[in-house]
């Protein structure tokens, strides 16, 4: 155990072992106490070596029972294994031990499984190493529950250990203190026995071989793979780019190469995130940092915002043609599972599109439906395409990865289900823990065995996330020393020095088996460290920031972030994934009671939505925001409102509505004085007036519009007047250069 957090506790994943003796009273009863004492030091004296020789610790010994932890303060990795292991030793020397004194004890043993959270336990004076959970009194009561000399296990037990030892599964049993009815399983008895950078490649030679088949025919195809995380999506690819150096290098058969990327660990937090890993990757030029930001002068700003989708395209498409004429052929996007919303619609609209190079696209994710949008929008331009699902490794298969992730180390790959990541990870584990309690275990024992600096390390980063920066890292983190975690494998460097988990169930072990309150302070660390250090970062990554301060509790500061992230996507084109996160904010807000905040997130949703698919979802999300400001007296939000209500209504096709939000909206702006309102609703008018057919009085009301405009000298204002007025003139009702006046 982390010395430094003995006394705070720490959540761990133990196997409890409880076990009584069957006979104790009866002896107690009718012997002499002074040879019942005898006899039972006598019999724990035989007892406690066979917990200790399987790495248990005796956390207590209790009349006539004994309890044991396999997993604290040190995980082990396969700790169910050792657990029943250990109950098998301990029915086999009491056995010993009666035919020796002539006696007839036998114990009943119960095992639980799960996270518990252990330390130093007890007033100051009497504290002792404890554990407390549900693992432990499931362990207690399903000892009160086995006959003599027979042990009960859980289902997290039983699973953990089933490639060590044979089960007989019982009908549930109603177990004290468990409102339902528990799985129980006796055990019966252990089964017979019969760092590169990257991975070996075993196993997927047939997916390989398709992919070649693809690149060697030339011309257009898409290869969809997917599969369950650490199933070998990644490793395939790089399989396959491995075969296509860059043209002139050593070795080129090709004279191409692939443009590859992959959804960052972050995926979501910005729009087009996907894309702009691509263009940084591609080496002609990163991704134009104008794309999916707000624009400086507000005015406009929702024209800019439903424009940015079609200036996203445009670029890609650019950056495509450049790929292409460089010699570049293959484009892989992995990691689909994670990426956002705005990257996933940008490679449908991309699929789509007639004037793309004839790439082979190699797509990953997860799901079979991932990939849908993309997949569907290349099979109506008619582009081949297959799909290349990975399934478990053959017995076979695991045996050479076995053989090669460790030579002369005999590892227990059934236990792995086919997965290779969980095999990579088991020939990492920790010697003398050849079987494990699965990936958990197995995380969980990697963790153990480095020091307390590196340990608190691994915390930093996964309050973090995936991936840090390393000065983030040692701000939130003083006495941390990641390089121990970078050596086992745990955390790697990245280009530009940052920090990222090698695999995303590392950070995900981690952070679970972190104490709720030690989240909450290195979440609220890491928010502050990051406005302090990193302050281009806060005002970069809202999202980040609202989530460090949600984590922390500290919901209130968490607010006017989900706003600022909110407006990013929504100013970057992706206003379903906009509506998402405000939404999250908005509940929060009115949780806590915070009218301003709710009215200015319920406003930010009903913009969001009223750009979405379904606008007139905006309007309750309209109205929540109107009859705050109302009570605040605050017109100039109630103007934009209304304005904004017309807007969602006008997209809907519902003319008499938004006619009447309009005449709601211009007879405020006129009661307030505001030219400025006045003219940004007359132009939403116009382009109304416009749709319904009525170029007349789309007409008057650019003219209206271009005279409050050269009285204010608002020269973009007025060039939109003029191109309603052109319109109008025209009978063009299709350039709506209003938008969402809002």
């Amino acid at each position: 155990m982390d010395a430094t957090r003995g006394a705070e506790g720490e959540r761990k994943l133990v196997s409890a072992l409880f076990a009584d003796f069957e006979g104790f009273t009866r002896m107690v009863a009718e012997g002499d106490p002074e040879l019942v004492r005898e006899r039972l030091n006598g019999a724990f004296g035989r007892l406690i070596p066979a917990v200790v020789d399987f790495g248990g610790t005796v956390e207590k010994i209790v009349g006539d029972g004994v309890m044991a932890l396999f997993g604290a303060p040190s995980a082990h990795g396969d700790d169910a294994v050792r657990a029943c292991r250990a109950a098998e030793a301990l029915r086999r020397e009491l056995e010993a031990y009666d035919r020796e004194f002539g006696l007839s004890l036998a114990l009943h043993i119960g095992i639980g499984t799960g996270i518990v959270v252990a330390g130093e336990f007890g007033p100051e004076g009497y504290r002792g190493y404890a554990a407390t959970g549900d693992a432990v009194n499931r362990a207690a009561r399903l000892a009160a529950a086995a006959p003599a000399g027979r042990t009960y296990c859980d289902e997290a037990t039983a699973s953990a250990a089933a490639p060590a030892f044979d089960f007989e599964t019982l009908a549930p049993l109603a177990l004290k203190g468990f409102r339902e009815e528990q799985r129980a399983f006796r055990l019966i008895g252990e089964k017979a026995s019969g760092g590169a950078a990257r991975s070996p490649f075993v196993g997927r030679e047939a997916e390989l071989a398709t992919l070649r088949r693809l690149a060697e025919a030339g011309g257009e195809c898409v290869a969809y793979i997917y599969g369950e995380a650490g199933i070998g999506k990644s490793r395939l690819t790089e399989e396959f780019l491995g075969s296509y150096p860059a043209p002139g290098a050593p070795g080129a058969s090709h004279g191409s190469i692939a443009a590859r990327a992959a959804a960052p660990a972050y995926g979501k937090e910005r729009p087009y995130a996907l894309w702009r890993e691509l263009a940084s990757g591609a080496g002609i030029g990163g991704w134009p940092e104008s794309l999916g930001e707000r624009e400086a002068d507000d005015e406009g700003y929702d024209e800019a915002a439903r424009a940015a989708e079609g200036a996203a395209s445009a670029f890609a498409l650019e950056l495509l043609g450049s790929l292409g004429r460089r010699g570049r052929r293959i484009v892989a996007l992995d990691g689909l599972e994670r990426a956002d919303a705005a990257s996933m619609g940008l490679t449908a609209a991309v699929a789509a599109a007639e004037d793309v190079p004839p790439f082979l696209w190699i797509l990953a994710g997860r799901g079979k439906d991932d990939a849908r949008l993309a997949l569907d929008a290349f099979a109506r331009r008619g582009a081949p395409a297959i799909e290349l699902e990975l399934g478990p490794l053959g017995e076979d298969e695991l045996r050479r990865l076995s053989g090669r992730l460790s030579p002369g180390r005999e590892l227990d790959y059934g236990r792995c289900g086919g997965n290779p990541l969980y095999l990579e990870e088991l020939a990492r584990a920790p010697a003398g823990g050849e079987l494990g309690m699965g990936l958990f275990g197995l995380v969980c024992a990697r963790i153990d065995a480095l020091p307390g600096p590196a340990k608190e390390a691994l915390r930093a980063a996964a309050a973090l996330g995936e991936a840090s920066e390393r000065g983030l890292l040692a701000r939130l983190a003083p006495d941390a020393d990641p390089v121990p975690a970078e050596r086992a494998g745990l955390l790697e460097g990245e280009r530009g020095g940052a920090l990222r988990f090698k695999h995303a169930v590392v950070r995900d072990v981690v952070y679970q088996t972190m104490l709720a309150k030690d989240r909450k302070r290195l979440h609220a660390a890491a928010a502050r460290a990051i406005k302090a250090w990193a302050p281009g970062l806060a005002k970069a990554r809202p999202g980040v920031m609202a989530m460090h301060w949600r984590e922390s509790g500290e919901l209130k500061r968490a607010l006017p972030y989900y706003l600022a992230h909110g407006d990013d996507l929504y100013y970057g084109g992706a206003f379903n994934e906009a509506a998402r996160v405000l939404e999250e904010g908005l509940a929060a807000a009115a949780s806590l009671g915070a009218p301003l905040n709710e009215a200015a997130l319920a406003f930010a949703l009903a913009r969001a939505q009223a750009n979405g698919e379904t606008p007139l979802t905006a309007i309750p999300s309209f109205e929540r925001a109107l009859r705050i400001y109302r009570t605040l007296s605050n017109r100039s939000k109630e103007i934009s409102i209304l304005a904004g209500m017309a807007w969602a209504y006008r997209r809907a096709e519902r003319p008499q509505e938004a006619e009447a939000a309009y005449a709601q909206a211009l007879k405020l702006a006129r009661d307030v004085g505001s030219l400025k309102e006045e003219l940004r609703i007359r132009l939403g008018l116009g382009w109304l007036r416009l749709e319904s057919g009525n170029a007349a009085q789309a007409s008057a009301e650019a003219d209206a519009a271009l005279m409050i405009a050269g009285e204010l000298k608002l020269e973009r204002l007025r060039l939109k007047a003029e191109e309603l007025r052109a319109a109008a003139a025209g009978g063009d009702e299709s350039r709506d250069a209003g938008g969402d006046p809002s």
